[in-house]
Order: structure tokens, then C-alpha cells, then sequence
């Protein structure tokens, strides 16, 4: 009876600690056998634990192997960045070991424990698991309720800090679990324990300390994301009214020069009409770009662009019938900002320049596409940034430069249940 009953408690450990990380970082590719994915997670934990178990019941080395495990299972099947991954294992170890040995240590008196040194099967000993996992809940759930909703415009240099600071801690912890571990059939050693929950303490100050101050700043950047793209919108609007009223101008000029071509006309003076034309009419008009896509931010990323374009002798075509209301401000002023800035720089070195934008709808989202001639290819840090974004929307990056054409091409999903698959064959590259 005790064997079948650990042997359920480590499934029911093993489950809660796949619908932790998957909850949190989510399945690569959402809609292929998702079951059959969260089952083949909790079989793999479930047997490192077990397996762990039957080596040595009361030793710190399981902690290192499901972790360990833990790491591979979430790069093969999971989404999201390798420092955040370990930043989390760390808290899910630390939650985990903590609370066993808590709970040890309280009722420490009154486990009884058979000659092999296991707890031997009891009420006390299913109260203690049950307590445990519902423990195990709670803080999982506050991780997750208040993780970073944007951990792309996290640095890997602040997510190595933290993990120098968890790992020093950590250190710490194992080190007297261990002690714990190898005097838990004899008595329990309070000191220690006071001294493990004051460390986890401190890594519970550290971590909420990082969510807080890295979400409150990624919050003033996105206002001042916003601040800066009105202004820019600011000046568009400005840019348009003084194109309009040099517009008004010109037909007013025009008009006084048509009047007296008529006037020659009616005096049947047909080459003095041409003349005057020849000298006064021969001006070329250059294409203003006015695009509005329902976007404020959008619209003032494309138009200030487009004005860009034409200051550096640079051909734009914009070609926009998709709807960028489904996009975030902030996210959409990323995307557009680096796809254009590139598109520009790259047509600058081109002795044929030429660049251009397309915003199309797809079946299940929306396509960015960036194009531009180029004599020189440059990389370009920006397109992290797109790529990272892309991810988050469920959508794809794609990037191809031949022929003296660099083509980026961006698709963001409308939905988390759509098939990513068909959004790719939906963005393939082409004219």
C-alpha cells in the first residue's frame, strides 16, 4: 500500500509541475497532440522522481536530476528564453525541496519511519503530501499570475544576474538540506531550518523585486514608446496640413496662369500660348505618401518613413489593405520601426535603390512585409526584436536576400487555436 501510494504522489508531483511550466512558457507549436506532449512531460518527471527515489530517498542528488531533466524537456517542447527557463527551475527546485523538508521538520516528531529509513504509510503521511502539493499550488499560481508579460525586453545580462544571485542561495539551501536529509531519522536540527527559510526569503524578495521593477519599467517604456510615435504622428499631421495649403497655392497660381493662356487663345496667338507654357508649366510634381491604416502609431511610422524615403531620393511603395488593429502599439511600433529603419539603410547602399512595404490580411492573422534593394547586406540587431515579437504572436520570421533583394517577412496570428502552419504557407515569400 505504501508503494502504490508514493508511487501516485510522484505522479500527481510530476503533473503539477508540467502544467506549471507549460502554463507558463507555453507548447512550441500549440495545436499538435498537446495531450499526448503533457503526457509524454509528466511520464519523464514522473520516472526521473520515481527512479531517483528508489536510489536514495533522503538526498539532495534527486533535486539535481529532475532539474536536470526538467531543463531538456522544456527546450525540446517548450517555448521561451534559456535563462528564463533556469530562472524558473530554480524557483519550481526551491519550492519544491523547501516545502518537503518544512513540513519534515514541523511534524518531524511524529513520522514514523520503517528500517529501510522510508516514512512509513499513514494519515499523518497523506496529509503531509496533500499540504505539500497544495503548498506547491499556491506559490506556482502567484509565479504565474505575476510573471513578465514581456520578457523580450528583458536583456540575457539582468537574467544572468538573477541567476548568480539564485545560484549562490541555492548553493546554500542544498547544502543544508542535506545536513536535514541525513539526520531525518533522528531529530530534527531547528537552527538549520531557520536558516533555510531565511534564504528562501531572500530568494522570494529577489524574484518578486525582479518582476516588479522589470514590469514597472517595461510599462514606462511602452509610454514613452507611445509618447514618441504621437509626437511623430504630430508632425505628420503638421507635415500634411502644409503640403495642403502649398497644394492650395499652386492651383491658385495655375489658375492665373491657365487665365492667360485662355486670354492668348482668344487672340488666336496659338505660339505665344505654347511659349508661356514651355516657360511656366514645365515643373514635375513629386508623389506625396499619405497612408491610413486605422493604426494612429502605425500610421505614423509608415508616413514618417515614406517622408524619409523621399528626402534621401529613395523609391517607397506602400501597399497596406491589412488591418493592424489586432497588433499591440507598442509591438507594432518594434515590428515597423526595425523593418523599415533596415529597409532604408540597406537601400542606401544600393546603386539601384528602392524599398516598400506591404500590410496584408491572411486567413488566421496579418502579414508584414518589408522589401529593398541592396548592394551592401548589414546585420542588424533589430530583427531580434521582430523575431522575438513574431513568437509571442504564435507567427513566423522569415528572411531571404538574393539577387540584390532582402525580403523580411513577418505574420502575427489572431488567435492562439490557429494552425501555424497555415499561417507560414500564408506568408510565403514572394512578388
Amino acid at each position: 500500500m505504501s508503494d502504490i501510494f508514493e508511487l501516485c504522489a510522484n505522479v500527481i508531483e510530476a503533473f503539477l509541475i508540467a502544467q506549471f511550466f507549460i502554463r507558463y512558457f507555453k507548447f512550441k507549436n500549440e495545436n499538435y497532440k498537446i495531450l499526448l506532449k503533457i503526457f509524454m512531460f509528466t511520464m519523464a518527471v514522473m520516472f526521473v522522481v520515481t527512479m531517483s527515489n528508489i536510489w536514495a530517498y533522503f538526498s539532495v542528488h534527486e533535486e539535481y536530476i529532475v532539474d536536470v531533466t526538467l531543463l531538456v524537456i522544456m527546450v525540446v517542447f517548450l517555448k521561451g528564453r534559456m535563462l528564463e527557463k533556469i530562472l524558473l527551475i530554480f524557483m519550481n527546485s526551491i519550492i519544491l525541496s523547501t516545502t518537503g523538508i518544512l513540513l519534515t521538520g514541523v511534524f518531524g516528531n511524529f513520522i514514523l519511519y520503517d528500517a529501510n529509513g522510508y516514512p512509513e504509510f499513514g494519515v499523518l503521511r497523506v496529509a503531509l503530501v496533500v499540504l505539500a502539493k497544495v503548498t506547491y499550488i499556491i506559490c506556482t499560481e502567484l509565479i504565474i499570475r505575476n510573471k513578465i508579460e514581456d520578457s523580450q525586453y528583458v536583456s540575457n545580462t539582468v537574467y544572468l544576474k538573477l541567476n548568480a544571485a539564485m545560484i549562490i542561495t541555492a548553493v546554500a539551501e542544498l547544502f543544508l538540506m542535506d545536513i536535514v536529509y541525513m539526520s531525518a531519522k533522528s531529530s530534527s536540527i531547528v537552527s538549520v531550518y531557520f536558516v533555510i527559510v531565511a534564504l528562501v526569503a531572500v530568494d522570494a524578495i529577489l524574484y518578486t523585486l525582479f518582476v516588479n521593477l522589470t514590469n514597472t519599467s517595461i510599462n514606462l517604456i511602452k509610454e514613452e514608446v507611445k509618447n514618441a510615435a504621437y509626437e511623430s504622428e504630430k508632425k505628420i499631421i503638421e507635415n500634411m496640413h502644409e503640403i495642403n495649403k502649398q497644394t492650395m497655392i499652386v492651383r491658385h497660381d495655375m489658375k492665373s496662369k491657365l487665365t492667360y493662356i485662355m486670354f492668348k487663345l482668344d487672340e488666336g496667338d496659338i505660339k505665344g500660348a505654347e511659349k508661356f507654357l514651355s516657360e511656366e508649366l514645365d515643373v514635375e510634381l513629386s508623389d506625396v505618401n499619405i497612408i491610413s491604416t486605422g493604426n494612429r502609431i502605425a500610421d505614423a511610422i509608415l508616413n514618417m518613413h515614406a517622408e524619409t524615403a523621399r528626402k534621401q531620393g529613395i523609391p517607397f511603395r506602400m501597399n497596406i489593405t491589412g488591418n493592424l488593429g489586432m497588433v499591440n502599439e507598442v509591438d507594432i511600433t518594434i515590428i515597423l520601426s526595425n523593418l523599415l529603419d533596415y529597409a532604408l539603410e540597406l537601400a542606401g547602399t544600393s546603386d539601384v535603390p528602392y524599398a516598400g512595404v506591404d500590410v496584408k490580411d491572411t486567413d488566421n492573422g496579418i502579414m508584414i512585409r518589408a522589401y529593398s534593394s541592396y548592394g551592401e547586406l548589414k546585420l542588424n540587431n533589430g530583427m531580434l526584436n521582430v523575431r522575438n515579437i513574431a513568437d509571442r504572436y504564435n507567427g513566423t520570421f522569415e528572411f531571404e536576400h538574393r539577387d540584390g533583394r532582402c525580403t523580411v517577412v513577418v505574420c502575427l496570428k489572431n488567435g492562439e487555436t490557429d494552425n501555424v502552419i497555415q499561417n507560414r504557407k500564408a506568408c510565403t515569400i514572394a512578388d
